[in-house]
Order: structure tokens, then sequence, then C-alpha cells
């Protein structure tokens, strides 16, 4: 599970103000704090009563209760704040320490999401467009901290590389993807370049043993065309020289028109095989899901690069609505979507706000005296 997902969970938590007992702990969360795009804690001036009393200070989240260790936030002094520390649901949860004194620091699991919140919601109707994009920058600040997180512990090459293989994951598998990044690290791939056979059985032996999503697919979202577009621009570029070319059209501050012509010949080169082809639909998905967020979390010191890429991320179209909210009753009044940051503000709205008779806690709900939400028949 990626970091942005568990983020989504904490604010969940906020919104829905529910009592969560697990760890030994009980812990109701009132306010999820302001997300840190900055080093140090993952959410700053959270406030929560835990068994009973109530907290101010930061909260961090990790998969795992050993992060905390791996990342030496115990020895970092911008730690001390910390007065919580969540994990996913399913990790061992016994608490860590920091400083030299071994402050103790309660560690809880993040419950798991409800599995459907199937609610018909009417405050979109009045939404400015000013609403539709805070929304959206939100979800994308998700993922910023996230990549912000990965980037603390890794090199930008390693979270560039496995970020590129869950984007080629879609149709449901970026988790598959994302193991398989793993499994198989960029340098181990990069050593068989010049052998293509070699890099191609290397990948698909380690892809035997994960959980693949085949069924109802289209061709071009296959798991074998994902892993055959990989394998091109491997064999193709190498991937730092990748990254670098990447890196070198965005910097670049070109036109969005131009811009994308430059990526499509970057990642469609020719001659290539029918299996690895790639849409520019595709590749502005990539774009305003990977490219330009990672290009944000390592511009801390340009303002104004990251100016044009936060433009350019509002400027993007959207090729196609995403399944996810083409299934959702509540935001067919809505469709079509025609910019790819719509979509972000949707996704936003469904995964951290939408439950039944959560209204008044929404930011959406101001709009109505009483909750427009009611659950669908």
């Amino acid at each position: 599970m990626q970091e942005s997902a568990l983020y989504d969970h904490w604010l969940r938590l906020a919104h829905g103000q529910r009592l969560i007992v697990n760890s030994g702990h009980r812990l109701q969360v009132l306010s999820a704090g302001q997300l840190n795009l900055h080093e140090g804690p993952d959410f700053q001036h959270a406030r929560f009563i835990l068994d009973g009393l109530l907290c101010q200070g930061a909260v961090e989240i990790h998969r795992r209760e050993g992060e905390w260790y791996a990342h030496g936030h115990h020895l970092d002094s911008r730690y001390a704040d910390v007065q919580l520390h969540m994990v996913a649901a399913g990790s061992a949860a016994g608490g860590v320490t920091h400083g030299q004194h071994g402050r103790s620091i309660p560690s809880m699991q993040l419950p798991r999401p409800a599995v459907a919140r199937r609610v018909r919601c009417h405050s979109l109707r009045e939404t400015g467009e000013a609403r539709w994009r805070e929304l959206a920058w939100q979800r994308q600040q998700l993922k910023i901290r996230g990549l912000l997180t990965a980037l603390a512990v890794l090199p930008a090459e390693d979270v560039f590389y496995v970020h590129l293989m869950r984007a080629l994951g879609y149709g449901g598998n970026s988790d598959a993807f994302e193991m398989l990044a793993r499994r198989v690290p960029w340098r181990q791939a990069q050593a068989l370049r010049h052998r293509p056979s070699r890099l191609r059985a290397l990948y698909r032996e380690q892809a035997l043993v994960l959980s693949w999503r085949r069924g109802g697919l289209r061709p071009a979202a296959h798991p074998e065309a994902g892993m055959a577009l990989m394998e091109h621009w491997m064999i193709r570029y190498g991937l730092p020289e990748l990254y670098k070319r990447l890196r070198q059209i965005l910097q670049g501050r070109w036109p969005r028109r131009v811009l994308l012509k430059a990526l499509e010949a970057l990642l469609r080169p020719s001659p290539a095989p029918s299996v690895a082809r790639i849409g520019r639909g595709r590749i502005i998905e990539m774009l305003g899901n990977v490219f330009i967020l990672l290009e944000y979390a390592r511009a801390a010191d340009s303002e104004g690069y990251r100016f044009y890429l936060r433009e350019l991320f509002f400027g993007l179209p959207q090729p196609a609505v995403y399944g996810v909210l083409r299934r959702q009753p509540a935001f067919k009044p809505y469709l079509p979507v025609r910019r790819f940051y719509q979509s972000q503000a949707l996704l936003q709205v469904w995964r951290v706000h939408c439950r039944a008779g959560a209204c008044r806690a929404c930011p959406l709900g101001h709009h109505h005296p009483a909750p427009a939400n009611r659950l669908l028949p």
C-alpha cells in the first residue's frame, strides 16, 4: 500500500471522528492536522483524544512500525514533537521511542477503510472552479508527501522506477507492478539491457509468483503489455538516461502541447513492438500521477518551477473517465470530466469525504442546511 493511501485513511478518521480501538489504545481523531510538504513528520498540529487524554502535536505514518527506525526518525530532532505513530492495518504496533532519553510514542494501526460508501451527493453542483482545483491539489499533495518520504531514504532513480512501474499497472495491477519493481530492482534489469532475452525472462520469472488481474482488460492494459513497455525503455535507454531525458523535457517549461509531443517521442519511440505501444492518454496519466509530482517534490528551492508544474497539472486534459468514478452513482451527474484535475478532485471527495449521513462534516456539505446524502437503494 502506498503512503498516500495511508494518509487518505488518516484524513478519513478525522472526518468521521469515530472511536478506534486497537494495539491497547483508544483513539478519536478531532483534527488531522496540517500535511507537511517539507522534511519532518507527515502531519503537524493534529488534535486527538488518546486513552482519554486530549493531545496535540505531530503524527507520523508508516506502512510498518520498523520504518520509524529504518528512516532514522528516532535520532532526528524534527520528530521530537511526534505524539502518535500510525501504521497500516495488520502491522505490528507495539510503540516506538525517540531521543537519547527514550521517550515512548504509542503506535496504532490504521483501520481498514469501508468497502463501499454508496451515497448521492448534490453539493458538487454548486461547487465553484476554485474549490475543484483545491480538492484536486489536496490529493496531489498527499502523493507528493509520499514521494518526499521515499526520497528521504532512497535515490531519486529508485523512486522513479517503482512509481513508473506502478503506473504501468493500470487496470487493477498497480500493486502487482510495484511488487515486481521491488523484486527486480532497476540496477539488476539495467545489467541485462544488452541481453534482451535474459531481461524478458527475468521479469516474467518474477511475475509468476505475483497475483495479477487478467480478465476483462483491453490489450493495452494487459500485464504483458506493461512489462514489454518497461523492457523496451530499459533496452532503448536504460533507466538513468530515461529519467534524465524526462527531467530535461519538464525543466524546459514548454507549453503543454509541445511538452506532450516531446514525451510521446521519448516514451513511444519507433520502431517499437506492437505490444509495447503507449497512447497519449496513458502518457497524460503518467505525467499527472508521477512525473509532475516527482519533479515537484525535488524542486523545493524553485518556486517558479513549482508554479509551472502546478499550472501544467491543472491544464492537462482527461482522455477518459476513470473506471472507479464511472462506476460510482454519486458522480454520474458531473460527467463527462474534461480535465485531469477534475477526476482527481472527484477521487479526493470520494475517498476521503463521502459517507452516508456525513454531509455536516464534509467541506462540500455547507451548501445545504440539512444532510443531502442518502443511501441508494
